[in-house]
C-alpha cells in the first residue's frame, strides 16, 4: 500500500530448481553436502529457510543429505577422506605441537 502504511517486499518470480546450472543453488548442493545448517546456508546464499529446506528435501531424495557427512558417509565425506585428510592431519599435528 502507499503512504507507508504497509510494505510488502517484493516476490522474485518462482523458479526451477537447479543444481548444476544456477550458482545459488550449486553453491547450496555444496554446503548441503558438508552439513552446514539452513542458517549457515540463509546467510551465505541468500536463499530463504523454506527454499533451502525444500532443495534439501530434493536432495534427500538424490540420496544426498547433511546427516550423511557427519555420520562419514556419502560421496562429499568420502572425498574429503581420501583428499583433504592428509592435509588436515599434518595441521592438526603442528598446532597440536605449538600448544602442548
Amino acid at each position: 500500500m502507499k503512504n507507508g502504511s504497509l510494505t510488502r517486499k517484493k516476490r522474485k518470480a518462482a523458479r526451477r530448481v537447479d543444481f548444476i546450472g544456477d550458482r545459488d543453488d550449486h553453491v547450496l548442493l555444496t554446503y548441503i553436502g558438508l552439513g552446514y545448517t539452513t542458517r549457515f546456508i540463509e546467510s551465505n546464499t541468500g536463499l530463504s529457510a523454506w527454499q533451502i529446506s525444500y532443495r534439501a528435501m530434493k536432495l534427500r531424495r538424490l540420496g544426498i543429505s547433511r546427516a550423511d557427512y557427519r555420520n562419514g558417509q556419502g560421496i562429499v565425506a568420502q572425498i574429503v577422506r581420501e583428499h583433504a585428510q592428509p592435509a588436515i592431519d599434518a595441521a592438526l599435528i603442528r598446532y597440536l605441537e605449538s600448544h602442548l
